[in-house]
């Protein structure tokens, strides 16, 4: 196993991990959304023929860098099952993209 793929196999723990609690619909277009985000960056970086170690740690850097985002947008949905209003104030796309919106990883 590569390094990519156990930077993919990590993201795809962290996502398992903090979608295990909410329905199951939610969840799963969850992490297809970080799955096929993982997977464009995967093929864009090898459109630009980068190291794969450097790919690696971007993904990993990029799962550390958004928990927190992660963790927010986990609090509005289980809110949002229970039929409360999400707490305001935090971006919570999870991409780890700092609410700058568009391709959100270095490499």
């Amino acid at each position: 196993m590569s390094g990519i793929d156990r930077a993919d196999a990590f993201a795809r723990w962290r996502v398992d991990r903090y979608t295990a609690a909410l329905p199951a619909l939610v969840a799963g277009r969850w992490r297809a959304e970080i799955r096929s985000d993982v997977w464009e960056q995967r093929a864009w970086a090898a459109t630009i023929e980068t190291t794969s170690a450097l790919v690696a740690a971007s993904i990993v850097r990029r799962v550390v860098v958004g928990m927190v985002s992660d963790l927010w947008w986990r609090r509005a949905q289980l809110a949002a099952t229970r039929g409360r209003p999400a707490t305001s104030g935090a971006h919570t796309c999870g991409h780890g993209c700092g609410g700058r919106g568009g391709r959100p990883w270095p490499v």
